[in-house]
């Protein structure tokens, strides 16, 4: 069965690699805002996995 789309909704750019077994997530500079909540992102810059809350880019872990 084909995927189907309403044709307002657009595919956001992403920066990934799927290859290996692992997932490789890239790095943009969007600003976290309400429709990116939830969102992960590589700080490459920090070393640091980061999410959206929503209002502000978050690092995991401790």
């Amino acid at each position: 069965m084909p995927l189907a789309l309403a044709p307002t909704l657009y595919a956001q750019e992403t920066s990934a690699d799927f290859s290996g077994g692992s997932i490789k997530i890239g790095y943009d500079n969007q600003t976290c805002n309400a429709s990116l909540e939830g969102a992960i992102r590589y700080d490459s810059s920090s070393n640091a996995l980061e999410y959206c809350t929503g209002s502000a880019w978050q690092a995991m872990g401790g």
